[in-house]
């Protein structure tokens, strides 16, 4: 029930909160925090069931906390200039040798584990396992105060490369794009990809900021520019997943392209 659910979301709140100042007495992130209260009232209280609701509220949060990651916390400038292709390489390697070393034990190369995978199964899996956690990597460095930095902002852009690389390998062996797994639905793909980005930053950058003033100016809601962005947001979510992008990354670019708004909005 929805009740059931945000009693549960409240309580992993406050637990998570309280554990985050703690650890912080011992210098610790607060990712180990949030981990440890996730396994504490998870698998070991059984406090918290994983209903259809808390995934809502759960998925709803990931897409916010990205978007304010791109609204807040990136530099462009800075994200702009460090995009260059020794991070692609360095992107290229940390995803490689992962996936590899995953292979070896998905396609049961030197021992049989039983997994009955094809190939697509086990690339898949391997991919999975491939991948860099941008959120834990962006929460790290925030709390930090190095995303700003150079030496932050380079690790998020091989990051961000990495997370890309592997979720398009993902998308093609267990998306909607699996029957299109050649040279020509790759290209359509990253068609697709690169066409989203460009309308939705155009959109969110000049389009979208005129709009809400327009309408702020004519309607007087209160706040009416809050309750378009989280509509548009979600949206946007919805549509990047449709484009074969993944939603966390479509909301990462809305909020980067809406950083430009003026403050008051």
């Amino acid at each position: 029930m929805l009740a059931d659910a945000l009693l549960s979301v409240g309580v992993m709140i406050v637990v998570a909160k309280l554990a985050e100042g703690i650890f912080r007495r011992f210098r610790l992130n607060s990712i180990i925090a949030y981990t440890l209260t996730g396994i504490l009232l998870g698998p070991v209280l059984g406090f918290v069931d994983l209903s259809d609701h808390i995934y809502v509220l759960l998925g709803l949060g990931i897409f916010l906390y990205f978007f304010l990651i791109g609204l807040d916390e990136i530099d462009v400038s800075g994200f702009m200039a460090a995009i260059r292709g020794r991070f692609f390489v360095a992107a290229l390697i940390s995803v490689i040798i992962p996936l590899l070393a995953s292979l070896v034990i998905t396609l049961d190369l030197f021992h049989d584990f039983g997994l009955g995978l094809d190939f697509d199964g086990s690339l898949a899996i391997a991919g999975v396992l491939s991948l860099t956690s941008l959120g834990v990597l962006a929460k790290v460095l925030i709390d930090s105060d190095q995303l700003r930095q150079p030496v932050g902002i380079e690790m998020f852009t091989t990051a961000l490369i990495a997370e890309l690389l592997v979720l398009l390998l993902v998308g093609f062996t267990i998306g909607d794009f699996t029957h299109t797994l050649n040279w020509k639905g790759v290209l359509i793909l990253l068609g697709q990809i690169a066409g989203f980005i460009v309308v939705t930053w155009v959109l969110a950058g000049q389009v979208i900021p005129r709009l809400i003033e327009a309408l702020e100016r004519i309607l007087r809601v209160p706040q009416l520019s809050f309750g378009l962005i989280l509509g548009i947001l979600l949206i946007v979510v919805v549509c990047s997943e449709k484009f074969g992008l993944h939603g966390t990354l479509g909301a990462l670019v809305l909020g980067v392209a809406f950083s430009r708004l003026p403050h008051q909005v």
